[in-house]
């Protein structure tokens, strides 16, 4: 994708130094964000070859002298997960924050940004999990994408009401209340371009596929229930079952590509109805690697259901919906390709982080 708003941004706003901060030596699960943006910077910088210097630190004290009065920054920082205890509010600072509207660690309101908000200096990166709802006045949202699904929502107070509310209003919190400036956009898959085009000329080739499933993620009490019956299915079917949490990124992606079927499952809260419901990344990450897509999420379905995709809420179903056409894709095996290639190109050129940055910048600061 062409980078030029984003280049044009970072001259236009004298940016020198671009910090991402908290999580550096985390093993949360939203290191793994921090980690695809730090790259995805790192690849912006190396291909437009400009004087940028690029960082990524703990949220500690010693992270507070990385930042000085007479340098202009660009800070993408987790203020959803406690990450933000030692940045700087001030002018020569740009902000990407990833939070919805409270602190998850300390169940607090966040407050510090408002100002910056209002005057477009901070941007906020929303998890999307459906359209404007009850919470949102629909005239101030915009939709940014052709499929009608992430969207802009810019939104300035009456001066007249409170920004502090008690307990009762937080937990029926609206934007009514204080000042927002923000995207609500699924995350992306981890690699670039030219990586999933090398994904495609893989996937031409003649690949060996093991006979198993594979799922590269964190098994929790959101979807323990659907791994569980995935894994029973399996046991019924004869099938091998891998669930791991590989950290060599290389190696997960060839799992991921190799695997007969290398599912993104998710769990109920995660996938309530077609009009609200998360994208995980691992979907993204899933195909962009070469690997058949297949989801138990009607959301996600929607968004791909133009390309190859496999979907059932019932995981049994969807089981062997996808088994089947494995058989079925070994047989015509050209137009299995035809179709993988059409879809990793869509996530090749709308699901990048690259993307994902040139949409905060187009719309969270101009």
């Amino acid at each position: 994708m062409k980078l030029n708003k984003i280049e044009t941004f970072l001259k236009e706003k004298k940016i020198k130094t671009i910090v991402i901060h908290g999580l550096y030596s985390s093993t949360h699960t939203h290191r793994f964000i921090h980690e695809a943006i730090y790259l995805a910077f790192e690849y912006i910088i190396d291909k437009l070859n400009i004087d940028v210097h690029l960082y990524w630190c703990d949220d500690d004290e010693f992270s507070y002298n990385l930042y000085k009065l007479d340098t202009n920054y660009l800070i993408f920082t987790s203020p959803h997960y406690d990450t933000d205890n030692y940045i700087p509010v001030t002018n020569n600072i740009f902000y990407i924050l990833h939070y919805r509207t409270h602190n998850k660690i300390t169940n607090t309101l966040i407050t510090k940004y408002n100002e910056l908000l209002e005057k477009k200096q901070a941007v906020k990166y929303v998890e999307y999990r459906g359209g404007p709802n009850g919470h949102f006045d629909k005239m101030f949202a915009q939709y940014i994408d052709n499929k009608r699904l992430f969207w802009y929502y810019y939104y300035i107070p009456d001066k007249n009401d409170g920004y502090d509310i008690d307990d009762i209003e937080k937990e029926n919190y609206t934007y009514n209340f204080q000042p927002t400036n923000e995207l609500h956009m699924a995350w992306a898959t981890n690699i670039f371009p030219e990586d999933i085009d090398n994904n495609i000329s893989l996937i031409k080739q003649d690949i060996e596929l093991k006979r198993g499933t594979y799922f590269c993620g964190t098994i929790w009490h959101t979807n323990e229930k659907e791994i569980t019956e995935w894994k029973t299915t399996c046991i019924e079917n004869r099938i091998n079952y891998i669930f791991d949490r590989e950290i060599d990124e290389k190696e997960h992606q060839k799992k991921i590509r190799n695997a007969l079927i290398a599912p993104a499952i998710q769990g109920a809260t995660q996938n309530q109805s077609r009009k609200w419901f998360y994208i995980p990344c691992r979907i993204m990450k899933n195909i962009s690697y070469g690997a058949l897509g297949v989801t138990n999420n009607p959301g996600v379905y929607n968004m791909f259901k133009d390309y190859l995709i496999m979907y059932d809420r019932n995981i049994e179903k969807l089981f062997l919906q996808t088994l089947d056409y494995r058989k079925y894709a070994e047989k015509n095996k050209e137009e299995y390709i035809e179709k993988m290639v059409n879809v990793m190109e869509f996530v090749r050129d709308h699901h990048t982080y690259l993307n994902r940055i040139d949409a905060l910048i187009q719309f969270g600061f101009y």
